[in-house]
């Protein structure tokens, strides 16, 4: 795992944490493919940078503000698993 890929990580949390969804795009792959935890009931799979904004669109419904803790960075092959845990108040 290269620095370089751990710094970009950090980066989007950063990004998440701040609300800067544009920085946020900035950083995330055009191939990403990630799950979350908050759709896991509807077993949903976000792709891409489109993905990426349903994902956040779904959890600014759920959430007034939020940020994001790391939790665990692991290299699998040449790729980051990045489980990271989102803190914030629920709009309820």
């Amino acid at each position: 795992m290269s620095r370089d890929d751990l710094d970009g990580v950090k980066a989007a949390w950063e990004a998440i944490s701040a609300n800067d969804f544009d920085r946020l795009i900035e950083l995330v792959d055009p191939e990403v493919e990630f799950t979350s935890l908050v759709a896991e009931a509807e077993a949903v799979t976000y792709r891409g940078h489109a993905g990426v904004r349903r994902w956040w669109d779904s959890i600014r419904e759920i959430f007034t503000e939020f940020w994001a803790k790391d939790t665990e960075l692991r290299e699998v092959g040449d790729r980051i698993l990045a489980q990271i845990r989102l803190c914030g108040p629920s709009r309820t």
